[in-house]
């Protein structure tokens, strides 16, 4: 639920709320993941009589469940079971980081447009939504008719001007800023990207 409130309605007291349980809930799933007991008794239902009775789909949850057990290090010794749980943990912390890190600096970018070709071809509902931005950022004389406008890199904003803007030059800024989205400064997810990259190699 938190991840989710996260991804559409991110604020402070949300990544505070996640930092907290996220810990929680990792351990959690590793538990279950991990659980020899619940690991045995799946096993040993696949191999019983029991199993020929089951219908396709149920045996396909529980092959599921088996795999998944297998790929949660169930069958490793102690110490690197350990080991793979603490790589779990980090990996988590860092995909939140990752996260944070693109939708704040989806964020930090929006495009001005102020003169009349700047808005070429641009549907009458996308002004009206680029007029509300402007006067959301700071520009209360915005409107729809007369700018300025205000385009953004989230989906609402990015995807309909891309489709219809005439400007190939402004389409060329708005999408060289989409895919380099969190390429720098404070906000670079290159070293999370590099360090998760590492830590999954370790945990394969």
């Amino acid at each position: 639920l938190i991840h989710h409130y996260l991804a559409v309605l991110n604020s402070p007291a949300w990544r505070e709320a996640e930092e907290k349980l996220q810990p929680q809930v990792v351990a959690y799933s590793l538990r279950v993941s991990q659980s020899r007991t619940l690991y045995d008794g799946l096993c040993a239902l696949r191999d019983s009589p029991a199993w020929d009775a089951l219908s396709g789909p149920r045996r396909r949850i529980l092959e599921s469940a088996i795999r998944s057990a297998r790929l949660g290090g169930v069958g490793l010794p102690p110490a690197q079971r350990e080991e793979f749980a603490a790589i779990h943990r980090e990996l988590a912390q860092a995909g939140t980081r990752f996260q944070n890190n693109l939708l704040d600096a989806t964020k930090a970018f929006a495009l001005e447009l102020t003169a009349p070709e700047d808005i070429e071809g641009l549907p009458s509902s996308l002004l009206a939504a680029a007029a509300q931005a402007a006067r959301a950022a700071g520009r209360p004389e915005a409107s729809a008719a007369a700018g300025p406008w205000r385009v953004s890199l989230e989906a609402s904003s990015f995807l309909p001007f891309m489709k219809y803007s005439r400007r190939r030059d402004l389409r060329e800024r708005l999408y060289r800023a989409f895919v380099t989205r969190a390429s720098e400064d404070d906000l670079d997810n290159q070293p999370l990207i590099a360090r998760m990259l590492e830590l999954r190699a370790r945990m394969a």
